[in-house]
C-alpha cells in the first residue's frame, strides 16, 4: 500500500512536523493546525458545493431532448 500524500511518504511528513514544532512550539503548533483543519473543510464544503453544481448542470443539459425540425426530418444531421 503507498500511502504517499503528494508524493510525501509518512516519513517525511513526520519530519516536517517535528521541525514545524521547534520552530512554532506546542502551544502555536495546535493553533496553526486548527486553522489549517478550518481552511480544508471550508476548501472542501466549496468543493463539493461546485461539484454538485456541476453535476446539476451537465444533467440539465444532458435531459434536453432535442428533437428535429419539419426541415431535418427524413435526412440525416451531420453537424456541418
Amino acid at each position: 500500500m503507498d500511502m504517499d500524500f503528494f508524493g510525501v511518504g509518512p516519513l517525511e511528513i513526520l519530519f516536517i512536523a517535528l521541525i514545524a514544532f521547534v520552530i512554532f512550539g506546542p502551544k502555536r503548533i495546535f493553533e496553526i493546525s486548527r486553522n489549517l483543519g478550518r481552511a480544508m473543510r471550508e476548501i472542501s464544503r466549496t468543493a463539493s458545493g461546485f461539484s454538485a453544481r456541476l453535476e446539476r448542470e451537465i444533467g440539465d443539459q444532458t435531459s434536453i431532448d432535442i428533437k428535429p425540425t419539419g426541415s431535418e426530418k427524413g435526412r440525416e444531421v451531420t453537424g456541418e
